[in-house]
């Protein structure tokens, strides 16, 4: 699997998850999207912590948030783009393994 392949299979995961994120306001009832938000947030908190950082600023919150914002302005001190790519790689690298083994994609 390809870089951009991986990345677009975790876009759309998250992509997901924002949109059930709204149903979860929405309703306290236990739906297969309050399942499914459950589990994808236990996932990312199994995750070290600068790679649940990157993760959770970067595709949990908000959809137009961009890779150098977060390594530009949610580190402190601020990480070279370079170290941020071996954070999210390694963090990619995780997800895309259990969310294999979950059958989410």
């Amino acid at each position: 699997m390809t870089s951009r392949e991986a990345k677009a299979i975790i876009e759309q995961i998250f992509d997901k998850y924002r949109k059930f994120k709204v149903v979860r306001v929405a309703t306290n009832e236990n739906t297969p999207e309050m399942n499914f938000l459950h589990l994808v947030e236990s996932i990312v908190d199994q995750l070290e912590p600068d790679e649940k950082r990157v993760v959770q600023e970067r595709y949990m919150k908000q959809k137009r948030i961009t890779d150098m914002h977060v390594y530009t302005f949610q580190f402190d001190p601020p990480i070279s783009a370079v170290t941020y790519t071996k954070i999210r790689k390694a963090a990619f690298d995780k997800l895309l393994y259990t969310f294999k083994k979950l059958e989410l994609y």
